[in-house]
């Protein structure tokens, strides 16, 4: 469905009148307000919104195509001015307008695709960050009811309605500022960092980064998508991940190398996927080129392999007289969702790769899905991923048997021991050989033996190691006996 700015300036407009009017009597959304809420899409594909609108004969001077749009933009002026104070309406319609640069919030199926490809429910979340959240698209895909998510939208207007949406969960925290306030005692504390992040040339002051002795953090603070992936993987905990979408230049462009450089080396590369063109076309109205990158935290352990080097490369990649640069990894080929490639221009008429899927967004998505789920099985390290846990969030893990599944026994398809709540002082223990069954393997072979006691693992030598308790101990218990 093609992008319509007139519907979505109106969207816009009633949820604005939806939100003061919230928060000028200070009640609960209702259902109808949410659904009112959520229909809010941002401004980045609406500049309308930069044209005066200050007097009636300023039509006059707007573009013919976008007139129609004009009755629209002074009542969304009204009704800031009507239902906000003087400094706050003024604060409000310049963040609308600031906002027309990165506010291009990404469609649900695709976010919902980047879930699913993560395959994020089969490992612990505690704690998820977003740092430029936009309506909460990812954490709405990604948290679950367990999931501790911070969200930090700058946006005034977006991080309001955000913050309302979301005043019911306690799990939710909303800052409506800059993710460059976020505190240096949050560094290493998050399992996921997922977001669609802004882009440009624009200069981040963090004091820790811009004076610090770390010449690719001083870097990374010259261009917010740079910063965006350094301070992000600062906020991860070892073996936690990192998925965003980003612009292209973050990869092609020679100047970022020093920081593609330092992401290699404190991160495995799990997946590099460059995004078809048109994908924002329908919910933003532009065609901006983007790539989703998928990083683990691995501090200090260097670029590993081929993937990974290319990845720090850009080639020049000649189109007649002129040339464009490119990633090396993509333009290797086979890293992009689309059904279609040629070499076209971009905006300023300068040759660019242009890549095209025309499944629509739903091919898209199911595309995308399947990437990211091959790419996950093959270069996600679950070790990793688990060893950086905490120990009451290991403890956890150790699931209620499920029904028919003797407890303290191996399950063959599980691969997992289970208890119940006579066994709940075990949990420490039971928790840790599940963990341990999943990085051993012969502890994986013994589980393919269908029902194995956990004794069995007990007084196989080989695996003994993992179990702390004395197999007499577990022998005392019915359970631990075949079926």
């Amino acid at each position: 469905m093609p992008y319509h700015k007139k519907e979505a300036l109106q969207a816009n407009l009633e949820a604005v009148r939806t939100l003061l009017a919230l928060e000028n009597t200070r009640r609960a959304p209702s259902e109808s307000d949410r659904a009112t809420l959520r229909r809010y899409n941002g401004f980045g594909g609406l500049k309308c919104v930069l044209l005066p609108t200050a007097d009636p004969a300023d039509i006059d001077r707007w573009p013919r195509d976008e007139r129609n749009l004009f009755p629209l933009v002074r009542e969304l002026r009204e009704i800031i001015n009507q239902g906000a104070s003087g400094s706050d309406a003024t604060r409000l319609w310049n963040s609308i307008k600031s906002s027309v640069l990165t506010s291009f919030y990404t469609d649900e199926r695709i976010v919902g695709a980047i879930a699913a490809g993560l395959g994020m429910s089969g490992l612990p979340l505690r704690r998820m960050l977003d740092p430029s959240a936009g309506m909460g698209v990812f954490s709405r895909a990604l948290a679950d009811e367990q999931t501790d998510v911070v969200s930090f939208e700058k946006d005034l207007v977006t991080g309001r309605i955000l913050r309302l949406l979301t005043a019911d969960n306690p799990r939710q925290t909303v800052r409506i500022e800059g993710f460059e306030e976020i505190e240096a005692r949050e560094a290493g504390r998050f399992d996921l960092v997922a977001s669609n992040i802004p882009f440009g040339n624009f200069v981040i002051y963090d004091r820790a980064y811009s004076k610090g002795k770390d010449a690719a953090k001083r870097e990374a603070t010259r261009a917010i998508h740079n910063y965006f992936f350094v301070k992000g993987l600062d906020c991860l905990r070892e073996g936690g991940l990192l998925a965003f979408i980003t612009s292209r230049g973050m990869a092609d462009s020679p100047s970022n190398a020093p920081i593609r450089e330092y992401l290699m080396e404190h991160s495995r590369l799990v997946s590099a996927l460059r995004l078809p063109d048109r994908m924002f076309s329908e919910n933003a109205g532009t065609e901006v080129g983007s790539d989703l990158l998928i990083l683990q935290k691995e501090t200090g352990k260097g670029v590993q392999n081929e993937w990974e080097q290319l990845f720090t490369q850009s080639v020049s990649i000649e189109s007649g007289r002129e040339s464009f640069t490119e990633n090396a990894l993509f333009a290797e080929g086979n890293h992009a969702i689309s059904t279609a490639y040629s070499i076209g221009t971009d905006a300023y008429g300068k040759p660019a790769p242009i890549y095209i899927h025309e499944g629509g967004i739903e091919g898209i998505a199911r595309d995308l899905e399947t990437r990211i789920s091959a790419d996950m099985a093959a270069r996600f390290d679950r070790k990793i991923y688990r060893s950086g846990l905490p120990e009451e969030a290991v403890i956890k893990e150790a699931t209620p048997a499920p029904e028919g599944v003797p407890v303290l026994t191996l399950h063959r398809q599980a691969q997992s021991l289970f208890i119940n709540e006579a066994y709940a002082d075990w949990q420490r223990d039971v928790a840790r050989v599940n963990r341990e069954i999943e990085m051993s393997p012969t502890a994986k072979s013994t589980c393919a033996a269908a029902g194995a006691p956990y004794e069995k693992i007990g007084r196989n030598r080989q695996a003994s190691a993992i179990v702390s308790r004395p197999a007499e101990r577990y022998r005392e218990a019915p359970a631990c006996t075949r079926p």
